[in-house]
């Protein structure tokens, strides 16, 4: 028996002011490098490091790079915050309140053309989530990412040209704010 191919999820498109003005495949969102809703959640911990995912080699957006702890999609229908916890339980195991996460900045980004020729315009969301359990309980979905690394800020923060070609974009764009927001967190 034949399988029907499921049909492909469908997200909203915003405009430069993150209003919805329509619904797009995520293929042609990417293709067409229309806005769009993402999160990005940031991990970190007591010692001032951040948890960085490794993407996996067939990702169609910063495939084998070093990217946010969890992120994804703001499905149709969803809050940035509930995309974040979806995101955050998804790709990590962690099953976080709304009250864990802290909204640290809201950012236009553009990442593109990609090698394979995908564009990727987001109106994006960042949160940062402290961590205080064991290393041993996160965990990276398979098929997205192959690892998870802690990295500490101060070598985030020092990173030379040749170094951040191992980074994603967003990493390296939003690391200012993230790095403001999270030692802000750390010392209160």
């Amino acid at each position: 028996m034949i399988m029907p191919h499921a049909p492909e999820e469908k997200l909203n498109v915003v405009d430069e002011n993150d209003r919805v003005i329509g619904q797009e495949t995520r293929t042609a969102i990417h293709t067409r490098g229309l806005w769009h809703r993402e999160v990005g959640i940031w991990i970190y911990n007591g010692a001032g490091e951040l948890l960085l995912q490794r993407r996996a080699p067939d990702k169609d957006i910063a495939p084998n790079l070093l990217d946010t702890s969890a992120g994804g999609h703001v499905g149709i229908g969803e809050t940035y915050e509930q995309a974040a916890l979806k995101e955050l339980a998804e790709e990590t195991g962690i099953r976080a309140r709304p009250e864990e996460l802290v909204r640290i900045a809201q950012n236009k980004r553009f990442s593109g053309p990609q090698p394979n020729g995908m564009l990727n315009k987001a109106m994006r969301v960042l949160f940062a989530y402290r961590f205080k359990d064991g290393v041993d309980t996160v965990q990276f979905e398979h098929g997205k990412a192959t690892s998870l690394e802690w990295w500490p800020m101060e070598k985030i923060g020092r990173l030379n040209e040749l170094e951040q070609k191992q980074f994603s974009g967003f990493v390296i764009k939003d690391y200012p704010d993230v790095s403001k927001a999270v030692r802000k967190l750390l010392a209160s």
